[in-house]
């Protein structure tokens, strides 16, 4: 299950506590917009109170293509947008790579990679969120479902960032770099972090359960991929489900 975040809600999920205190870093997600004519936000990590301290990875419907971004706030914003955008009401999987403090990069699917290089020093780090940025007060708040969320130490390269994109778990990607991971099953509050973080999520207006995204379970095994059956589901076989778009 994921959960679906409602933008006139003001519905988003937090931690009072920055997952990384600076780069290099990466966040990855999957989300299902409803909407393609709102900026939304799938993660961040900024400094609470702080009109102008963060890294986001955003999808943004207030300019052509409805990109995917990641972005560095501090005076003025830093942002790399994928070349390609979303559909409302698809699985897309977004990824921000933030490799240092002037090399950001960002991709939907796997691929349509952007880049900026504008340098961005942000300091004091100490809030992280799903479905929502931190400004003086959270906001540009999510509209639509966000599942598999994750954040690693370290820059991840475009192969791992694929294998995210076709359904592989973060838990097989780069494990020993994964400081935070939220399944978002919609199940628990508060929504627990699976990684050896402790970094738990305080449900803001509580965003109900849906449907998930196609995902592998961390068991599958890359040489298994699309041939895995699963007896609790029937015998139905998951086929290349996780392969993309769709339920």
């Amino acid at each position: 299950m994921s959960r679906d975040f409602e933008r006139s809600s003001s519905q988003y999920l937090s931690n009072a506590n920055a997952v990384v205190s600076g780069t290099p870093f990466t966040m990855a997600c999957w989300f299902k917009s409803e909407n393609v004519t709102n900026d939304q936000t799938l993660l961040s990590v900024g400094t609470a109170g702080a009109d102008n301290a963060r890294h986001s990875l955003q999808a943004v419907g207030s300019v052509a293509g409805d990109p995917v971004r990641a972005v560095s706030r501090t005076t003025g914003s830093a942002q790399a947008d994928t070349t390609t955008g979303y559909t409302a009401g698809i699985w897309y999987h977004a990824c921000g790579v933030w490799a240092s403090e002037t090399d950001r990069r960002v991709y939907i699917d796997g691929g349509s990679e952007g880049a900026n290089t504008t340098s961005r020093v942000i300091s004091g780090l100490n809030s992280t969120y799903i479905g929502a940025k931190q400004d003086t007060a959270p906001t540009v708040f999510m509209d639509g479902l966000i599942a598999e969320a994750a954040i690693w130490n370290v820059g991840l390269n475009t192969s791992e960032i694929a294998a995210l994109a076709r359904g592989v778990s973060p838990l097989r990607i780069r494990p020993s770099a994964l400081v935070a991971y939220w399944p978002v099953f919609g199940v628990g509050s508060p929504e627990p972090d699976y990684s050896n973080g402790g970094f738990h999520m305080t449900l803001n207006a509580a965003p109900p359960q849906a449907d998930h995204a196609p995902v592998m379970p961390a068991f599958y095994r890359a040489d298994w991929y699309g041939a895995f059956t699963a007896a609790a589901a029937g015998g139905t076989i998951l086929r290349q489900m996780m392969a993309h778009h769709g339920d």
